[in-house]
């Protein structure tokens, strides 16, 4: 069986919780996170290790190990007594240039394992320093870096971590736009007391900013995280870091996990940002593996967030500490059905027409958004209702304008357009719906005087396309931008902002589309600023989101949020596990029958369903939903599922715990 990311190996050893020892006595077997072990569930596997090679393991350290026909590396997570089996294969080497993982750090390995079905080797390649082998250090004084690390020449301070530290700590959640001045007061406190921070933010072009920033404030060596691909100079800063050169440790979501030796404080700005979810293997979410690390260090863990997350919210019922808002500008929601009572079709509705000719006679400029790539948002059939859709992945084609024909959003296949349906051979067709280019195309029409750009992912693909867009705007040489959420950028330079359409994302099929659309729309309207003005077109107006963004009563869209969300029964009131299996029919029913089998009582388990991505490479896709409560341990129900389970026919299998995506 194929699972994602490598070959599902059960060989050896069962899932292993309990930490070892330093082996201070010679010890014959061990248990090794193997970099190949990458199927879901995978689990440690045990090896002899020879009593010459005994003397220089510790655990924490990686040794290289026979691995089916070949070999392969890995971190020794404990000494054992006894092994799972008598037959084992020999430790084959200790990998001496690279320094032993810290304990924090181990245990955020087996949490990884344990709590989010990830298998052993990603585990551990997730939490381990970015670069593979790394030289011992060595006393030196060293530059600045490339990416920021100022150090100096000091000992390695030794680790504060006591043995099986359990410090119970629940976090405090900063809720406002003007937080820097209590961040600068916890790091104060911080640093005084001899420990290290790590400050992450959702945003790579982020980090040089906020480490500038955060410099001009506080006395630190303040070091930007290098995260992956990693390179000699990075290297070097991720060992500066682990030797406790670095006071201040910025950087994204990965920055949760570097080898900071005595921490003492995690900030996580804007904590609702989606960034901090990892897409890929395993998908641990930023916040959560902060609260885990602080849970076994004793570290402080503070959230921050103008929008926070309902999550934060309840996690932080007693411990949330109001910062000043910046004014927000006026909000003006205009009801679209009017607009087609009236015979307006268009993007444009009177009021928007209205505000943009204002802002070009006071020589403004303006910015229109529309989530939308394209000229129309399909191709359909007038005869029979068919719908073009892409061959690989099942979802609709977006028809662009001039040659482009077809393109799939998703996967990104284009296809020329057709002269007549496949389905009847009608040749009458229907563009309903509309993007960037059918908008772009509208407003040329009805402001021909003015100087009108676009931005999206079609015209400018790559960062420098889009930086020099928006600096074209920025410098005055653009009247009216439109595009999609790329505009977000030029924001800082408009002085109107108009929302085509909020429907789209204020009814997506999700249960967090309510708490998406408010933070995304009062991020805009925080960049736009308060010398701006703002309309928001929908054909729902009196959604309690739009109003309550209109009227800045956040508490009052968090009151009936939460009182949805705990009807329900979905997140934060209750967690959730999804399981995607690509495959012919029968084996994603078999697995969710597996998974019923075990599942307790206050567990359910529904589907499997189609995904909303039914198809890739051309392969079905179903979706599996968990829901229990707080306290369920959904990792633990579907690796025992998993366990018992003769799966056959099947491409990969993806498991997500606590997922942010349903669909």
């Amino acid at each position: 069986m194929t699972g994602e990311g490598g070959d599902r190996d059960r060989e050896r050893s069962p899932l292993s919780l309990s930490p070892g020892d330093n082996g201070t006595a010679y010890r014959q077997y061990v248990e090794v996170a193997v970099d190949s072990l990458t199927a879901p569930f995978s689990p440690p596997l045990h090896y002899r290790l020879s009593e010459d090679l005994g003397d220089r393991a510790t655990v924490g350290c990686r040794l290289e190990v026979p691995f089916r026909q070949g070999r392969s590396q890995g971190y020794l997570l404990a000494f054992l007594d006894r092994p799972a089996v008598a037959d084992l294969r020999d430790v084959v080497a200790v990998v001496d240039d690279v320094p032993p993982l810290p304990a924090d750090l181990l245990h955020l390995g087996r949490w990884l394992m344990s709590w989010h079905g990830c298998a052993a080797g990603w585990a551990f390649r997730t939490v381990g320093a970015p670069g593979g082998r790394q030289r011992t250090p060595t006393r030196r004084k060293v530059v600045e870096g490339e990416s920021g690390v100022g150090r100096t020449a000091v000992s390695s301070p030794p680790s504060r971590l006591p043995a099986a530290c359990e410090v119970v700590t629940r976090p405090y959640l900063l809720a406002g736009d003007q937080r820097l001045d209590a961040y600068r007061t916890e790091l104060a406190a911080c640093l005084n007391a001899g420990r290290q921070a790590i400050f992450l933010l959702p945003e790579v072009g982020r980090l040089a900013p906020a480490a500038a920033e955060l410099g001009s404030v506080i006395e630190a060596t303040i070091g930007i995280f290098p995260g992956r691909p990693a390179t000699a100079r990075r290297r070097d800063d991720v060992m500066a870091i682990a030797r406790g050169e670095v006071d201040v440790v910025i950087g994204t979501r990965s920055a949760v996990f570097a080898p900071v030796p005595d921490l003492g404080l995690i900030i996580v700005d804007d904590e609702h940002d989606e960034s901090y979810k990892q897409p890929g293997v395993p998908r641990y979410h930023a916040r959560e593996a902060a609260r885990e690390r602080a849970r076994v260090t004793g570290a402080r863990v503070i959230l921050g967030s103008s929008t926070p997350s309902l999550e934060a919210l309840r996690l932080c019922l007693e411990t949330t500490i109001p910062a000043p808002v910046s004014p927000r500008p006026p909000v003006v929601a205009v009801d679209l059905r009017e607009e087609l009572r009236a015979g307006n079709r268009g993007f444009l509705s009177r009021e928007l027409r209205g505000q943009i000719e204002h802002t070009l006679n006071d020589r403004g400029r303006a910015v229109l958004l529309i989530n939308r790539l394209g000229y129309a948002g399909c191709l359909l059939c007038r005869r029979c209702g068919a719908v073009a859709r892409c061959d690989d992945c099942g979802m609709a084609f977006t028809l662009h304008a001039g040659n482009d024909g077809l393109r799939c959003s998703w996967c990104g296949k284009r296809k020329s357009l057709p002269d007549a349906c496949p389905e009847c051979g009608s040749g009458q067709f229907r563009r309903p719906g509309g993007g960037t280019e059918r908008l772009e195309g509208e407003v040329r029409a009805a402001f021909p005087g003015a100087r009108v750009d676009r931005l999206d992912s079609v015209i400018a693909p790559g960062r420098r396309q889009q930086e020099a867009i928006t600096r074209r705007f920025l410098h005055g040489d653009t009247d009216i931008l439109v595009g999609t959420q790329l505009v977000a950028g030029a924001l800082p330079g408009a002085h109107l902002l108009g929302v085509v359409s909020v429907d789209a994302a204020l009814h997506f099929p999700d249960f967090r589309a309510g708490e998406r659309a408010l933070q995304f729309l009062d991020g805009l309207l925080r960049r736009l600023g308060p010398q701006g003005r703002v309309v928001l077109q929908s054909f729902t107006p009196g959604h309690y989101a739009l109003a309550c963004l209109a009227s800045g009563d956040h508490a009052g869209f968090y009151r009936q949020e939460l009182t949805m969300r705990r009807q329900l029964g979905y997140p934060p009131f209750r967690r959730l596990a999804r399981v995607v299996v690509a495959g012919p029919t029968s084996p994603p029913r078999e697995f969710a029958e597996a998974i019923r089998r075990f599942a307790p009582a206050d567990v359910e388990v529904l589907g499997p369903a189609p995904a909303l991505q039914p198809f890739r490479g051309g392969r079905p896709r179903w979706s599996i939903l968990l829901r229990g409560d707080e306290s369920a341990h959904l990792a633990g129900v579907l690796r025992e599922a998993w366990g018992a389970w003769s799966p056959r026919g099947l491409d990969q299998v993806t498991v997500d715990i606590d997922p942010l995506e349903l669909s």
